[in-house]
C-alpha cells in the first residue's frame, strides 16, 4: 500500500511540474476567455480516454475512449465507451464489464477541474464470477471528483483525475476513490 501511494504521489508531482519544463509555444489555450466564438468546431471537438495492459498469472485489459465538446471557454462535455477484462489465472476466475458514460467538467483556475460523471457498466454479479450462476446486470454510477490537466502541446494533453462514486454497490467492478489518467488530443 505504501508503495502504491509512493508511486501516485510520484506521478502527481511529475505532472504538476511538467509546466515549467515546456517551453512556451503557440498552443491554444481552451481555458482562455478571449476569442472561443471565432474557434473552428474542430477546434472545439477533443478526443480521448485510456487504456491498459496487464499480463501474466493476472491479465488486465482496458480501452476507455472519450469524445467531447468545449461549450465555453471552461466548460466542456462529452461522452465515453469503456471496456476491461480481467482473468485470474491463478485462481481460474475472469470477468469483464463495458458500458458508457457521459461527463462534465468545469476549469474554475486554468489547469484544474471539477468534473461530475454518470455512467451505466455491464457487469457480471459475483455470482456468477464464482461459478454459482446468475446474469449480467446493468449497474449505475453517480462520479464526481477533481482533476489537474496539462497540455503538452497545441491538441495534446495528459490529465489526472479522482472521482468518489457516490452509488456504489456490490456489483460495481471497483472501490471508491477512483484515479483515471488520461491522455486528450
Amino acid at each position: 500500500m505504501k508503495i502504491k501511494l509512493t508511486f501516485y504521489f510520484v506521478v502527481l508531482i511529475t505532472l504538476l511540474s511538467i509546466n515549467k519544463l515546456v517551453a512556451q509555444t503557440d498552443t491554444i489555450d481552451f481555458n482562455d476567455n478571449v476569442g472561443n466564438a471565432q474557434k473552428k468546431i474542430s477546434d472545439k471537438i477533443f478526443f480521448g480516454g485510456s487504456f491498459g495492459l496487464q499480463f501474466g498469472t493476472i491479465t488486465a485489459i482496458n480501452l476507455s475512449p472519450t469524445i467531447g465538446y468545449r461549450i465555453v471557454p471552461k466548460v466542456e462535455s462529452g461522452i465515453g465507451v469503456s471496456y476491461n477484462f480481467y482473468r485470474n489465472s491463478y485462481y481460474d476466475y475472469q470477468f469483464s464489464y463495458y458500458g458508457g458514460n457521459v461527463f462534465a467538467r468545469y476549469f474554475p483556475l486554468k489547469n484544474f477541474y471539477i468534473t461530475g460523471m454518470l455512467e451505466m457498466l455491464n457487469v457480471e454479479p459475483l455470482s456468477a464470477i464464482l461459478g454459482l450462476g446468475g446474469n449480467r446486470i446493468w449497474v449505475p454510477g453517480v462520479l464526481a471528483g477533481g482533476g489537474y490537466r496539462q497540455m503538452l502541446g497545441q491538441r495534446f494533453g495528459t490529465q489526472i483525475t479522482f472521482l468518489y462514486n457516490f452509488t456504489m454497490t456490490e456489483s460495481t467492478p471497483y472501490i471508491n476513490p477512483i484515479m483515471q489518467i488520461d491522455f486528450i488530443f
